[in-house]
């Protein structure tokens, strides 16, 4: 609660000068004479539909009311039973028998209808034996020393009272006073004008009413009102109201307009009620719940009297609070709302008044001062609410929570600070939304214990003193007991304290006991450290919750972030589920005595402590060794650890990834296995493992890796049937595979030196860069688990020849002969710069098949004395497996490394160009090479901007451009230019500041600024690009076709036109929808390009009849032998004597018959020569002939000559197709007897079968009607026409 201290006294206009002013004086004069005249008028005006008053109306005691004086009751079933209510009170004191209600229950117990006549506000608080003061507006004088309702009770019982309408007021003021002449200008007006003595209402609504006292005479100029819907002024005693509304109702008046209370000098208590769509006008001060509040005590120091407002659930929706005057006073600006600023002389507080629709309470001080000395001036805050239910409102969370029901949400709304540790318990099932608000407390913030809590909303809980716990979870002492706590940190929580969530014994010591807990983890845990340097953990267990049955359960889930300035402390019996989100701690990741831990996902579990050796005898807490999951096997504590790890990366940035420490007081080496098993079937792990022996020794095996990726080597610990081998993930160097089933096996070997380039080296050079090449050192662990890789692939062949091999060596052998596969370097030095002391090197690992007599693979020996093994000849092949591996190079003679500086290897690889750190050491640098294998140079020094894991970048352009979704660019230099752009596939990376000074960064115009060890996330996505139709419209004799159905404005469209035979591309057209014409480029013949343009498009290409003989003039197309001539020149069979004749009736040679055969056959490759005496070597067809010989197509004259230049005769040409068409292998068929041609035996025995072929197929027509002419020549024309002919008929 809180409790205030408020007193009225004179309040004044700002400005507002001396009533002695002449000017004042003439203006009163005037106001006083105006005033007389009023006074003539009726006391009362009525409400325009309004028919006199409900207690003028009843003239006698009504049905619907009645009085059990014994019972101390008074029953209302009516509005005229309320108006004889009212009436009994305020005629009290004309009354020969005097009645009052003082501790009587009042039951109204139907809706009451109260339109149509107005209400004249009970007044309670009558005079006894005092006169009237003169001038009043009223028959009563101010002596309340009769309290008619004190200590009574309303009981709404649920019901309505609407419609009313009160147009006066208990009292008016004096004649002639002003706003702020104490008592007399006060009035009165509401249901209830005024009480002096306690009063409680429940369960009560007030609906459309209107209190209006603006229409009583004399008040506007002269009154000080006190307005309100429910009592317009409490003097003293407590008003409770217990679930009173107030809906669509209207104050209006001068000034201390109030919805609940005008003006009050009592206290208030508000319990679950409700203000909702109305109206508050007033010249000053007018506030939703209480206008004015007078003589309430709040003690700036925390002290508190009697007098308080409290409230303790309040709705208040869509109301409007006007108040005209507002600019007549100096205001401020505080929480959001607007406040007058007032100045209270006898206790230096500064009070404000509020002045808007969300406001609780208006306040008005003593006196305005325009100029007050700030540093003097004290604050005395307004009354704020904590926290909401359902829409009411409660002054502490406390209050809220014990109002809020199943599954209902307590919301804060403003940040506290709590002097008392908020136990939540009772079996509450609530969410608590922070609304951007926070809980603070200087120790153990919140405890939950026997209740189901959902913490949401964007806000903190935090320990301003971190000692314990910002939330402390405590479970049940019965096992029984499931889901008996539960505790839920939303996504966009934060909790900060030593232990952000503390699980913890029901009872420590007596019962240590925390059956029935689950906590899911969606949010922020921030483990600090205590005032005594004390690490904190983000979560922990109490290692004396040991029981293994109901458990505690603990998940974290993606996006979850929990830091610790120690670890996350596992120490008591619980089951850890953690699918995502990051933890981090100093002394170590995650820090486990007993239970399961259970990682997969996205999980990233990290430790950014250096790497120290832990204090022996350490027990309680973590001995932090900067491991990213330390295991400790410990005396005390439950035991049983068991960790499975299907996912996620297990990060140490200085030590090891996994590391368990074992500090027992047995000398029994059995004894420290407190580990029931290490299971990790996959996830990154940056860091060795170093575990006990106990656990490593294990039988049967209790650390087992079947899978992930590695920075060490993980051979010691894989499961059996499974390998390490070379990862190709990137930031790892190992992973898990299996085991090859072959006799070969693996095997390293020495660096091969390759002299290809040494022409590029300084002569004088030579043997330095021969002993570097010779001396360069890789992870042999890594090439070991490459062999295994390809250990597999080595056929039995091969294996039965490097066998050979070694026999046929002069080796000796005794049948115990091995094959092994052998991993190595081979080293090419490419340049060398004397000046800068830098030399190139191009690395690449290999692999060769070896047979040696060794029987260890370490014991090979390829040369010099005891020789022992051979490599296969031919096998040497290079691994391409291996991404990431650790190489020494001796460093070149001229190279002296500078002081406070940082080298590195610089590697070009696919167009890209990384830098590796170098640690340099005796004359020799080693790096991580990350990016595969090329041209390395070393020592370089350059400053880099950033980096990405292992690999460093000149630029961070080149970081962005090698960041992947999800990488981290950590940037180097604040000097470096921090501009850059993302382009190519969409991705969100993360830009690390590792300066020590704020950053700008722009990436693709996105301007941030980045404190110095902070990030921020930069996001790009692929543009969305409209792609446009690309219509192809149909036409005749030819093909059209287009690279693509729809393109991108901007994009190239390639068009493929494809004529039919003998037609040709005429045009090729692209046209829009709207009809406008692309312009089209012309590739070749049948290639064209175009630009689409930004809308649908439509290519047509036109195709036209080509004359292939079109340019020889002396071919008629109009004879008979032009389609031949266009088909044998279009078919490339045969071409014109010139460019412009064709000499269609020229002869054909037996020369020209078999280069066009010999064309057809695509000019196939013959070999030797032919013994023709008249056919040269160099002749066009000297390779057609000897192609014809060969196939025994044309065999010559028989007398050493074949006769290349005699014209052919019809039936040599006939015999010609014949042998041609056998060879190739056509059916022959449809011969026809020669009978019907009358020169039929001129026909040459030889040629008579070829010709019967010939006419019986239509390839020689006969001549002249009846005559086959055999002897005649062959027109070139007539050889066209047979060709076709053969080509379409036979050849088809």
């Amino acid at each position: 609660m809180r409790f205030f201290n408020f007193h009225m006294e004179k309040i004044k206009k700002k400005g507002y000068e001396k009533r002695e002013m002449k000017s004042r004086q003439k203006f009163l004069s005037v106001l006083v004479a105006l005033c007389m005249c009023i006074s003539l008028l009726p006391v009362t005006v009525l409400a325009a539909g309004t028919d006199g008053t409900w207690l003028e109306s009843v003239t006698e005691k009504p049905n619907g009311y009645s009085v059990n004086d014994a019972e101390k009751t008074v029953d209302i079933s009516s509005a005229e039973g309320l108006a004889w209510f009212a009436k009994e009170i305020n005629t009290w004191e004309s009354k020969e028998t005097k009645v009052s209600f003082a501790e009587y229950t009042i039951n109204i117990n139907s809706d009451i209808n109260l339109s149509g006549k107005l209400w004249e506000p009970i007044d309670p608080e009558t005079v006894i034996g005092k006169e009237d003061v003169a001038g009043y507006k009223s028959d009563r004088a101010g002596c309340y020393n009769n309290k008619l309702l004190a200590g009574a009770k309303i009981n709404g019982n649920g019901h309505k009272i609407t419609g009313m309408t009160v147009e006066t007021s208990v009292r008016g003021p004096r004649e002639g006073s002003l706003p702020g002449d104490g008592g007399n200008a006060y009035y009165y007006s509401a249901f209830i004008g005024r009480i002096n003595g306690d009063l409680e209402i429940n369960d009560l609504t007030f609906e459309n009413a209107s209190v209006n006292a603006n229409r009583e005479p004399n008040i506007t100029e002269n009154g000080s009102s006190s307005l309100a819907v429910v009592v317009g002024y409490n003097g003293g005693g407590t008003l409770t109201l217990n679930n009173v509304k107030i809906e669509n109702c209207t104050v209006e008046g001068e000034q201390k307009v109030g919805g609940f209370v005008g003006q009050g000098a009592g206290s208030l208590e508000v319990n679950n009620c409700r203000i909702a769509n109305s109206n508050f006008i007033a010249t000053y001060f007018a506030a939703p719940i209480s206008a004015y509040a007078m003589n309430t005590q709040y003690n700036v120091e925390g002290g508190s009297t009697a007098n308080r407002i409290d409230i303790n659930g309040i709705q208040l929706v869509n109301n409007k609070v006007d108040v005209k005057k507002l600019n007549e006073y100096s205001y401020v600006e505080h929480n959001g709302a607007t406040y007058f600023d007032c100045y209270y002389e006898s206790n230096n507080i500064k009070n404000y008044m509020v002045a808007c629709d969300t406001a609780y309470i208006a306040y008005g001080a003593s006196q305005f001062v325009a100029n007050r000395d700030e540093e003097t001036d004290y604050c005395c805050v307004p009354l704020e609410l904590s926290a909401e239910v359902n829409g009411y409102q409660y002054e502490t969370v406390a209050d809220a929570i014990a109002a809020a029901g199943d599954n209902e949400t307590v919301k804060l709304l403003r940040d506290i600070e709590l002097t008392e540790t908020l136990v939540i318990n009772g079996g509450k099932n609530i969410t608590i939304d922070l609304n951007g608000k926070n809980i603070s407390k200087d120790n153990r913030v919140i405890t939950v214990q026997n209740a189901h809590v959902k913490f949401t909303g964007k806000g903190e809980i935090k320990e301003t003193d971190p000692y314990y716990g910002a939330v402390v979870v405590l479970g049940s002492n019965k096992a029984e007991d499931e889901n008996y706590t539960y505790v839920e940190i939303g996504k966009d929580v934060t909790l900060s304290g030593w232990s952000p969530v503390f699980i913890t014994p029901y009872t420590s010591g007596t019962a240590p006991y925390a059956y029935g807990v689950k906590v899911d983890i969606y949010g922020t845990l921030n483990g600090l450290s205590d005032k005594d340097g004390g690490t904190g953990s983000a979560v922990y267990i109490n290692g004396q919750i040991k029981h293994k049955e109901n458990y505690p359960i603990f998940n974290i889930y993606p996006g979850a972030k929990l830091t610790s300035t120690g670890s996350v402390y596992g120490a008591g019996y619980a089951q850890w589920n953690i699918t995502g989100g990051e933890i981090t701690g100093i002394q170590a990741g995650i820090g486990i005595k007993s239970g399961i831990l259970n990682i997969s996902g996205d999980a990233v579990i990290r430790c950014t402590g250096p790497n120290t050796a832990p204090t022996e005898g350490f027990s309680n807490g973590i001995n932090g060794s900067g491991a990213a999951i330390q295991i400790e096997s410990n005396d005390g504590y439950a035991g049983d650890v068991e960790i499975n790890i299907k996912g996620g990366s297990i990060i140490s940035d200085n030590g090891y990834s996994i590391y368990e420490y074992a500090n027992l007081g047995s000398d029994n080496i059995a004894d420290y296995l407190k580990v029931k098993a290490l299971n990790i079937e996959d996830g990154g792990f940056s860091g060795d493992f170093c575990v006990s022996e106990a656990l490593a020794k294990a039988e049967p095996k209790v650390f087992s890796i079947t899978g992930g990726h590695f920075t060490a080597n993980p051979s010691e610990y894989v499961a059996e049937g499974k390998m390490a081998v070379p990862s190709d993930e990137g930031g790892y160097t190992y992973t898990i595979g299996d085991k090859p089933s072959t006799e070969v096996e693996a095997a390293t070997g020495a660096p091969a030196f390759n002299d290809e380039k040494m022409s590029a080296i300084p002569a004088e050079k030579h043997d330095e860069v021969k002993k570097i090449a010779e001396a360069v050192e890789a992870d042999t662990g890594v090439l070991g688990a490459a062999a295994n890789t390809v250990a597999d692939k080595i056929t039995e062949k091969q294996q039965e020849d490097a066998v050979e091999a070694l026999k046929g060596s002069g080796i000796a052998v005794s049948g115990n002969e091995k094959v092994y596969v052998q991993t190595y370097m081979e080293i090419t030095p490419t340049a060398y710069d004397e000046e800068n002391g830098t030399v190139t090197l191009d690395i690449q690992p290999m692999y060769r098949v070896v047979a040696s007599t060794a029987e260890k693979a370490e014991d090979i020996k390829l040369d010099g004395e005891g020789e022992n093994a051979v490599v296969l000849e031919g096998s040497e092949k290079p691994l391409t497996n291996i991404k990431t591996i650790s190489i020494t190079v001796t460093l070149p003679d001229e190279f002296t490394a500078a002081e406070d500086t940082t080298y590195y290897a610089k590697h070009i690889h696919e167009g890209k160009t990384y830098y590796y750190p170098l640690t340099i050491s005796e004359g020799e640098a080693t790096f991580l090479n990350t990016n595969g294998f090329s041209e390395i140079s070393l020592p370089v020094n350059i400053n880099p901007a950033a980096s990405i894991g292992g690999s460093y970048y000149a630029t961070l352009q080149e970081a962005v451009n090698d960041a992947g979704d999800g990488d981290t660019v950590r940037i180097l230099s604040k000097d470096a230019e921090l501009t850059a752009a993302m382009s190519g596939s969409s991705r969100t990376i993360t830009v690390e500041n590792g300066t020590d000074a704020e950053i700008t960064v722009k990436i693709n115009g996105e301007e941030k600024s980045i404190g110095a060890g902070e990030s921020a996330e930069f996001t790009y996505r692929r543009p969305v690009v409209t792609k446009y139709e690309v219509n192809v419209s149909e036409t005749e004799n030819g093909k059209t076709e287009v690279s693509t159905a729809k393109a991108a404005a901007g994009s190239t469209v390639r068009i493929t036109a494809t004529a039919d035979e003998l037609y040709i591309v005429e045009t090729v057209t692209v046209t829009t929808a709207e009809g406008e014409t692309v312009e089209v480029t012309k590739v070749s013949d049948r290639e064209y390009t175009f630009i689409m343009p930004a809308g649908d498009v439509t290519v047509k290409a036109e195709y036209k009849h080509e004359c292939p003989s079109g340019k020889y003039t002396d071919v008629n197309e109009n004879e008979w032998y032009h389609e031949a001539v266009d088909y044998v020149i279009s078919h490339k069979m045969m071409i014109g004597i010139s460019e412009s004749e064709f000499m269609p009736k020229g002869s054909t040679s037996r020369g020209q018959i078999v280069t066009i055969l010999y064309r057809l056959e695509k000019e196939p490759g013959v070999s030797g020569g032919t013994e023709f005496e008249d056919v040269s070597a160099g002749s066009y067809y000297a390779e057609a002939v000897k192609w014809a010989e060969s196939n025994e197509i044309m065999l010559g004259y028989g007398d050493g000559r074949f006769g290349p230049e005699d014209g052919i005769t019809r039936e040599q040409l006939a015999a010609i197709l014949y042998r041609y068409a056998e060879y190739k292998g056509y059916e022959i068929k449809g011969s026809e007897e020669l009978t019907g041609y009358t020169d039929a035996g001129k026909v040459s025995g030889w040629a008579e079968e070829a010709m019967k072929w010939s006419c019986g197929n239509g390839l020689i027509l006969g001549g002249d009607g009846d005559k086959l002419d055999p002897q005649g020549g062959a027109e070139r024309s007539q050889a066209a026409a047979i060709l076709m002919r053969f080509c379409e008929t036979i050849g088809k």
